[in-house]
């Protein structure tokens, strides 16, 4: 007997007896009620602890489900809650080390508020201990080996000192971190900025990133592998300035924190597209100075995302025909099928989505 079959049978007697193709999911909301924690759907979360470091900073120490299979230093995950009828899911990067995670069972998140964003709004206001949050497994490659004869350079700015947190326990007293922050706000995790292998840099007083700063903090820097994490501006500005120094790129990381914006208003090339979804016959025409997740969004459509700076993989979404400008890297897709990141493509012409 097929397993299509089977699935077939078992989808039916569930529809027939609790009205949904799972009877797991008809379960759920009862286990909800009184195991908060438990899920027999996926991993979810509860809250274990809040704490505000500033006013837009807030520190959410989760303590996932069994079904969580644990994280590396430097991954981020997606949490999910239920507004206004659609669930809205964000990603964040996981700023506590997996030694606490093996000795408590809990995750801390550090969320930044952003004045346009839903969930974190949400959160802000709303978060108290005992929340139930939907959570996805530890994802992203922004992560260190376990080689203490690798010698390390980080380079951040604000809240990408976040995945750094996470990675402090595996660093070896020859790796380095410039961190970047504005001296009117308190630098982000100051208990971990305590830590002799970090340099605090204040932007009033020394500016952004320069090399004269890698020749007074850190002049080794070409024997090291190099990690960037920040704003995009930022990513762009230090890995343009070590590719003219030479640099090899292949010893160059690098996670953004940044929504996408157009680099096609810079250029010029903004004009109208037409847009079909296979799936579900629909097509419209749009302008493509914004990406594809805020053109199916302004449709009335409901795509799903997760961090909207393409870094996760919450919206991917397969091209089935047409090119797509990548905000993430500045590079052209091919003009066959393939897997693309919606929040971070900007269509160059006609597009068929598989939607």
């Amino acid at each position: 007997m097929s397993n299509t079959y089977i699935q077939s049978v078992r989808s039916f007697f569930n529809k027939s007896l609790f009205n949904t193709p799972s009877s797991r999911a008809y379960f759920e909301p009862v286990m909800e009620k009184w195991m908060p924690s438990f899920s027999l759907l996926g991993p979810m979360a509860v809250v274990h602890a809040l704490s505000f470091e500033r006013d837009d900073i807030i520190h959410i120490w989760l303590k996932p489900n069994f079904l969580w299979k644990g994280f590396l230093p430097g991954q981020h995950v997606s949490i999910g809650t239920e507004l206004n009828g659609s669930r809205q899911n964000r990603s964040f990067s996981i700023s506590s080390t997996p030694e606490i995670f093996k000795t408590t069972g809990t995750i801390r998140l550090s969320i930044q508020r952003q004045l346009q964003g839903q969930l974190t709004n949400y959160l802000f206001e709303n978060a108290k201990v005992g929340m139930r949050l939907h959570l996805s497994q530890a994802k992203g490659d922004f992560t260190i080996s376990d080689s203490k004869a690798v010698k390390r350079l980080f380079i951040t700015g604000g809240v990408g000192i976040t995945p750094v947190s996470s990675m402090m326990s595996g660093l070896n007293g020859d790796d380095r971190v410039l961190y970047y922050a504005n001296r009117r706000k308190p630098h982000i995790l100051m208990e971990e900025a305590e830590n002799g292998n970090i340099t605090p840099i204040f932007t009033e007083e020394k500016d952004r990133f320069s090399m004269s700063h890698l020749e007074q903090f850190c002049p080794d820097f070409m024997e090291r592998e190099v990690y960037i994490c920040g704003p995009s501006t930022m990513e762009q500005h230090v890995r343009k300035l070590l590719i003219t120094e030479g640099f090899p790129t292949e010893n160059m990381h690098a996670e953004s924190f940044s929504v996408q914006t157009s680099p096609l208003n810079v250029k010029g090339l903004v004009e109208e597209v037409r847009i079909s979804l296979a799936n579900s016959y629909h097509e419209f025409k749009a302008a493509n100075n914004k990406s594809l997740l805020e053109i199916l969004e302004s449709k009335g459509l409901n795509p799903r995302f997760g961090c909207r700076m393409g870094i996760c993989n919450e919206c991917s979404c397969k091209k089935i025909s047409g090119t797509v400008l990548n905000a993430k890297d500045n590079t052209l897709s091919h003009a066959g099928e393939e897997f693309i990141r919606i929040c971070s493509s900007f269509p160059l012409g006609d597009l068929v989505l598989e939607y």
